[in-house]
């Protein structure tokens, strides 16, 4: 039997999970990790490139490492933060919250997950292995808006960062319309759409949505407030409600490029 059919067999799949300190030695990474007792690292290759019969062509499994979440941090919840992720895992009848950081990233010999096998008592969610796949490609596809348009936004940040920080747990995405996506003079203003998305279950719950709520007056007032923005629809949709004609013109407005630039200029 080939090593791929092994590693196949015993089960391993993107979003597999084991204990860090099984695979400690034969760990490769671009920086030092140093996992502790409790640390996990998770498969984040691929299926198809996890269980390739040509070790030449991919002779490394990637891997992410995860650590016991101290708290529940929401944003850094649906993968709203490029640096930082939580999810909850299902583990020995729990859903404990778990953590990992864009740079914990590792990798080790493909051959070695012929001879292990993933964790069975810890589980993740189909949804969040493809939150995570999402989520790690985000660090080289985060959209580019125009810098005039940045600069007239650094007024508002911290209180947008606050609204956020207050109300935003429940919302998974903004997505915000820019027109026109050019540098413009100051004396033309930029027209702004701006839509806080939640999850559809998330939005079907009465008490999480209300709290979301709680975000879309603020902001808007906030925004509309700057010389030069005029916003023309700011608004709650749960992820239903957005169609693919919608996501065509819409782009991904990142929580961290509000909350991390608020903290940089404060």
């Amino acid at each position: 039997m080939s090593d791929a059919r092994r590693i196949r067999d015993q089960g391993w799949r993107q979003g597999s999970l084991l204990p860090a300190a099984s695979i400690r030695d034969g760990v490769h990474a671009p920086a030092p990790l140093t996992p502790s007792d409790e640390g996990l690292f998770m498969i984040v290759s691929q299926d198809c490139d996890l269980i390739h019969e040509d070790f030449d062509t991919e002779p490394f499994a990637e891997l992410l490492l995860w650590e016991p979440a101290t708290k529940p941090r929401p944003d850094w919840h649906h993968g709203k933060n490029p640096r930082h992720l939580q999810i909850r895992a299902r583990h020995a009848g729990e859903d404990p919250w778990i953590e990992t950081h864009a740079r914990a990233r590792a990798t080790i010999d493909r051959r070695r997950l012929a001879t292990l096998s993933p964790d069975p008592e810890w589980v993740v969610d189909n949804r969040d292995v493809r939150l995570i796949a999402a989520w790690l490609g985000k660090r080289y596809l985060r959209p580019a808006f125009p810098d005039a348009f940045n600069e007239r936004l650094t007024p508002a940040r911290s209180k947008l960062a606050n609204t956020l920080k207050d109300f935003g747990g429940p919302i998974e995405k903004i997505f915000i319309h820019v027109d026109p996506d050019d540098e413009l003079p100051p004396d033309r203003p930029y027209r702004l759409v701006v839509w806080l998305v939640m999850r559809t279950d998330d939005y079907a719950d009465e008490d999480q949505r209300s709290l979301a709520e709680k975000a879309v007056l603020p902001m808007e007032r906030q925004l509309s407030a700057l010389p030069g923005i005029d916003v023309t629809d700011c608004q709650l949709r749960s992820a239903e409600q957005v169609t693919l004609d919608d996501a065509s013109y819409l782009q991904h407005w990142d929580f961290d490029y509000l909350t991390h630039r608020a903290e940089t200029e404060t």
